[in-house]
């Protein structure tokens, strides 16, 4: 099981889920995040979920590169850069290897290489750019 909290204005909630893949766990999820889009620990939760399940939908993997999304955009504010990274990877390998979206990767890895440049971290900006041309040199029909 896997537990979340949140803060309603002045009430606690806690949300005890299992991981299997019953879809009301999935609906119970989808429903914090819904009820409560700025708390970041929901969209973990609802992240987490994702990771865990077994046999994906295609719609599925689409939501969950949107919480991931979402995530990055908390990080992105937070400035948790070690975070921001870490799923901006997982995202860009989602898109990638599950969704077939060689585009919207190549469009993440751009917005990690700005975020990078903000931040000054060299090593992050020439992977970002390394994995940008390993992408587009076994893209067939380059426009």
């Amino acid at each position: 099981n896997c537990c979340f909290f949140f803060n309603d204005t002045a009430t606690t909630e806690i949300y005890t889920l299992s991981l299997h893949e019953r879809s009301s766990d999935l609906q119970a999820y989808k429903k914090a995040t819904e009820s409560n889009p700025d708390q970041l620990t929901a969209w973990q939760g609802l992240c987490s979920f994702y990771e865990k399940k077994k046999g994906m939908t295609p719609e599925n993997l689409q939501d969950q590169a949107q919480v991931y999304e979402k995530l990055l955009q908390f990080f992105q504010a937070s400035d948790d850069q070690a975070k921001y990274f870490m799923n901006s990877d997982k995202l860009v390998s989602l898109h990638l290897t599950k969704l077939n979206q060689t585009d919207k990767a190549v469009q993440e890895l751009q917005k990690r290489t700005e975020f990078a440049k903000e931040k000054g971290k060299t090593d992050k900006i020439y992977y970002a750019q390394t994995e940008i041309i390993k992408i587009l040199s076994q893209k067939p029909n380059l426009e």
